[in-house]
């Protein structure tokens, strides 16, 4: 399980473990990355090759009951390219699992999915619609 605690060192400039926000450097300037938590998805059927499931859009939000703004999924996979970092947490383990980018093995297309780790209830495509 990923320890949410902030070290002390943070603020003197010292490492900053995920999830935090932390500073990125990119073709030479400055960028701020974020660390965002879903907790709702919305999902769409894609119908090539076979009849599956996508997810589409992202529900950002602090807590499980409030999202605080939704993202399409080419803005979440742009966030991703631009080092954002996404997470889900189990309503019932209080695992966290990271949010990657990934290629869907049926249709090839460019998705997102956690790394949940055989934990039912921070699994991406486990968390409900809104």
């Amino acid at each position: 399980m990923v320890s949410l605690a902030r070290p002390a060192d943070h603020l003197s400039g010292g490492p900053c473990p995920w999830p935090y926000p932390r500073p990125a450097i990119e073709k030479g300037t400055a960028k701020g990355v974020s660390s965002l938590r879903i907790v709702s998805v919305h999902r769409e059927l894609v119908a090539e090759p076979t009849v599956h499931w996508h997810v589409s859009a992202i529900g950002i939000g602090a807590h499980p009951d409030r999202i605080d703004r939704w993202l399409t999924l080419p803005d979440a996979l742009d966030a991703i390219d631009g080092g954002d970092h996404f997470y889900t947490i189990g309503d019932t383990s209080k695992m966290l699992a990271r949010v990657r980018r990934s290629v869907c093995p049926l249709c090839l297309h460019h998705v997102i999915g956690s790394t949940s780790e055989n934990v039912p209830d921070n699994n991406l495509h486990n968390l409900p619609s809104k």
